[in-house]
């Protein structure tokens, strides 16, 4: 579906960031797996996007699942991305793929089809 049935479908526009960002060409994290064929999402491209979202997400804690720890006699951690503002791990997928667009993508809007955790990151 275009950009323009979707707009049509939801009644709504879809806003238009104003990000002075560069070309994502420049950004060698823009390519969304590696080139090697595998499909595999790459360390540096994984080190990328963590620097990218860095000043837009929180750095949250992991905590030790005492319960899981012992029931599976191993040690389980828990990472709290319910402390992110959006109360999900989503802001950080939604942040690095809107950080990551071609100037030209960004002036045709973004549309969120999501109801939840995902919209809420990407209005966020």
């Amino acid at each position: 579906m275009s950009l323009s049935a979707l707009r049509k479908s939801f009644g709504r526009r879809a806003s238009t960031l104003n990000l002075n960002l560069p070309d994502a060409a420049d950004d060698p994290a823009h390519v969304s797996h590696s080139n090697d064929g595998s499909g595999m999402i790459t360390l540096n491209q994984i080190e990328t996007a963590a620097k990218r979202i860095a000043p837009f997400v929180k750095r949250t804690p992991t905590v030790r699942d005492n319960n899981l720890s012992q029931r599976f006699a191993s040690n389980f951690y828990l990472k709290l991305e319910l402390l992110q503002n959006t109360g999900a791990f989503k802001v950080r997928g939604a942040f690095n793929k809107l950080l990551s667009l071609r100037k030209e993508e960004i002036g045709k809007g973004v549309v969120a089809v999501s109801g939840g955790n995902h919209a809420k990151a990407v209005a966020y």
